[in-house]
């Protein structure tokens, strides 16, 4: 805001009739000290009057512009609005004659000013999270990857409802920017990530331990408190939290299961090498004729048949020895 406060003649300071109710002496100034202090007690007395001003909004370099100005040793009064960003940042009132004589010595009636200001941001809010793989037993997975990932508010108005990738809660549309790409657990089933401002967020694995398979891909996590992490002082690559808080989370996987034909018999302990093979008709080498084969076979079939005419006649002749002598004792 400018405010009109006052002239500048024969090398005196005096304040118009619209401030000079606030009490404020700025006969004597001379030191820029002097000149700080009545900035502020007139801005004050400005603010609580509510006193006529001009405003300017600051573009994103942080500089603004005023146009059609007194310049007829005209005093203003440059001050932050009240209710303007306040929070983040303080800018110091200061007093400025035009027009005003420069270090040439030529009377100047375009003022670049660069304003005094604190800077009342806080150190960021930021928390950190630590993630453990494990199996059911409680086994630490190593090699488990995973994508972390941001829960972004549509604030501008860019994103429209139901468009691949928008979501909307009761907060309103959302999407989930990529925060880090593969993050994989280590020796101690463990990884882990800082520096995260508050807000949503959430691991998605997207790669397994070797012997295991994915549970739950998707875990969320709300980051609302401070904190850091750093090595165990013992053990260097296991993470432990340091300063503040740190969030703790443990996913699981279930190992894969392998699934068996069922089978009547017994499983061989034997190497797959040494499986017995089923039997298959036997291919004639090339020394063997097939001729050959048939008449072995025919051999055999008339040695069974000679051995099942053995047992009849052996039969046969038991029977009519037993009548015989059945027919002798008859006699």
């Amino acid at each position: 805001r400018l405010f009109n406060v006052g002239n500048f003649e024969n090398g005196t300071f005096t304040l118009n009739d619209s401030f000079t109710p606030s009490g404020v002496v700025i006969s004597g100034l001379k030191e820029a000290s002097q000149a700080q202090e009545a900035a502020e007690k007139l801005t004050a007395y400005a603010v609580d009057n509510q006193k006529a001003f001009s405003s300017v909004l600051l573009d994103a370099e942080g500089t603004g512009k005023f146009d059609s100005l007194e310049a007829n040793g005209t005093l203003y009064l440059l001050t932050q609005a009240p209710d303007s960003f306040t929070d983040i940042v303080k800018i110091s009132p200061m007093l400025v004659v035009l027009p005003y004589q420069n270090t040439e010595g030529e009377s100047v009636v375009h003022a670049k000013l660069a304003a005094k200001y604190e800077d009342l941001r806080k150190e960021p809010e930021e928390g950190a999270v630590i993630l453990s793989k494990v199996s059911p037993d409680g086994d630490v997975l190593e090699g488990a990857e995973f994508r972390f990932e941001f829960k972004k508010y549509d604030t501008l108005g860019l994103l429209k409802e139901g468009d691949e990738g928008v979501f909307k809660d009761d907060n309103g549309l959302y999407y989930w920017e990529v925060v880090y790409e593969k993050l994989t657990t280590n020796v101690y089933g463990q990884l882990s990530v800082e520096h995260l401002p508050f807000g949503v967020y959430r691991f998605v694995e997207t790669k397994a331990p070797q012997g295991f398979e994915i549970k739950n891909p998707i875990t969320e996590v709300v980051v609302n408190q401070k904190g850091t992490v750093t090595h165990d002082n013992e053990v260097s690559e296991r993470y432990v939290p340091a300063e503040g808080y740190a969030k703790l989370l443990t996913v699981e996987n279930a190992p894969v299961q392998i699934s068996h034909p069922e089978s009547s018999e017994p499983e061989s302990s034997q190497p797959e090498s040494s499986q017995p093979q089923p039997s298959k008709p036997s291919q004639p080498s090339d020394n063997t004729k097939t001729g050959d084969s048939a008449g072995k076979y025919i051999v055999v079939g008339v040695v069974v048949g000679v051995s099942l005419v053995a047992v009849i006649l052996l039969i046969v002749l038991g029977k009519k020895g037993k009548n015989n002598k059945d027919d002798d004792d008859d006699e």
